[in-house]
């Protein structure tokens, strides 16, 4: 039956959607999950949002009197492509540029070097919020730039980074089954859980002012009975 309540658009989260991390940094299992200390924020990302393209190249066989007997994938490519506009985040610029030809501090002064360098592999976590405060989480244990598209400096607009990164096959989480010679890995894992609704926050809020509450109320009466003691003796 269908339910109008399972339609979502994708908003970032607050604070940041989209986080990078050294390659083997420990992988989040869960969208809620807290990440740990190694990820960074690249910051602010434009409307366009994130795009998750993915393309299979098929072969097929077809039988004496044309009946397709075999399907067979030939090639499988997993690209996440968004635009980064803080352009002076240095989480941002190591994406871009790669994080061995970005060095230094804004307050120091930074210095950005452009070659034909591979870029290294890294971590990407990319978190939405969904209808009813769904929490979804996109996460890929091997991703590496493959293109940066054109970087324009004018007036009035933002200066981006056009990126698309390839998700690469991740071994440890090869599934069951399938082909050996073609089951590599997953190339990205995603995750949904229910988050806190607004009636649990209010719940959570109205339980920390009881408790703020009580704990005031206690200290009041050990305030009540020290001045009685004082006045006793």
């Amino acid at each position: 039956m269908n339910d109008a309540s399972l339609v979502s658009a994708g908003k970032p989260k607050v604070g940041g959607a989209i986080f990078r991390a050294p390659l083997g940094t420990a992988l989040p299992t869960a969208a809620s999950t807290a990440l740990a200390a190694a990820y960074e924020g690249v910051g602010y990302i434009s409307d366009e949002g994130l795009v998750n393209q993915q393309g299979r190249e098929v072969s097929t066989q077809h039988a004496w009197g044309g009946d397709e007997v075999l399907t067979d994938v030939q090639n499988f490519t997993d690209r996440f492509v968004f635009t980064m506009i803080e352009c002076m985040n240095l989480a941002a610029l190591r994406t871009t540029y790669g994080a061995a030809n970005v060095s230094g501090t804004l307050a120091e002064g930074i210095t950005i070097r452009k070659n034909a360098n591979p870029q290294e592999h890294f971590v990407l976590v990319c978190d939405t919020i969904l209808n009813g405060n769904v929490l979804h989480r996109i996460v890929v244990p091997d991703a590496q730039v493959v293109e940066v598209g054109d970087i324009s400096r004018v007036d009035g607009e933002a200066v981006g980074f056009p990126t698309t990164i390839a998700a690469k096959p991740f071994t440890a989480w090869k599934t069951a089954g399938g082909d050996a010679d073609t089951n590599q890995g997953d190339t990205h894992r995603e995750y949904m859980v229910q988050g806190a609704t607004a009636a649990q926050n209010n719940q959570d809020a109205a339980a920390v002012q009881n408790n703020q509450g009580a704990a005031a109320a206690q200290n009041n009466q050990g305030a009540t009975a020290a001045q009685g003691n004082q006045g006793a003796g």
